[in-house]
């Protein structure tokens, strides 16, 4: 029997905003026009921004082995015996709020590190701060001066990483659920969930990819 589908109320969808934008800084203004919030089982939340109505909605799933119902963009998850719920953006969230998110982001800075993530692997806060400093001692010889008229001349600087923040620090390890960037095109990777060390991986083993031979 498939996990009960439902479409969620107004007060629903705020607790699930409260979630995200405590998480993430998303807010539900972000939420595309006219779209619904859709809840399968106690986990899976999808949006749906098709012409169908509620009601119809309702109906087709009286009469139709329903799976899932629009585009699968978060999970719920239960912690502490159920007492506590968190949530994970799946990658698709982590697309379709790419404008908005603004906090628990993680920047890769590596392209080995970005192909670990992307075949599945968990990824180590050393590895990805090794590979910031390196970066940065390359980036120090490619640094690009240009001279600005209404400071007087003095320089300012670009630099070729250009996503890259400062949040991958011993410092600024941040814990729970984050969202994985990639630091060079500034496109999401999909959500992890870090402990004091390492982050692992979320990636569904049909979107990994798939190792060199």
């Amino acid at each position: 029997m498939n996990p009960e589908i439902n479409i969620l109320s107004f007060n629903e969808i705020k607790k699930i905003f409260e979630k995200l934008s405590d998480n993430y800084g998303v807010e539900s203004s972000m939420l595309p026009k006219n779209s619904r919030l859709i809840q399968r089982g106690k986990e899976k939340i999808s949006i749906f921004t098709g012409e169908i109505s509620d009601k119809d909605i309702q109906k087709f799933k009286e009469l139709s082995s329903i799976e899932l119902i629009g585009l699968y963009i978060a999970k719920i998850d239960l912690l502490d015996n159920n007492k506590k719920e968190d949530i994970r953006l799946s990658i698709e969230g982590t697309h379709i709020f790419k404008d908005d998110i603004i906090k628990n982001i993680v920047d890769l800075n590596s392209q080995k590190i970005i192909d670990d993530w992307m075949m599945g692997r968990e990824i180590l806060y050393y590895d990805i701060e090794k590979a910031m400093k390196e970066n940065k001692r390359d980036d120090e010889s490619k640094f690009v001066n240009s001279v600005s008229p209404r400071v007087g001349g003095e320089g300012r600087g670009r630099w070729d990483n250009k996503f890259a923040t400062n949040n991958n620090s011993p410092n600024k390890r941040p814990k729970g659920f984050v969202v994985i960037r990639n630091s060079f095109t500034g496109d999401f990777l999909g959500c992890g969930k870090a402990s004091a060390d390492k982050i692992t991986n979320f990636t569904p083993k049909g979107r990994r990819l798939k190792e060199k031979s």
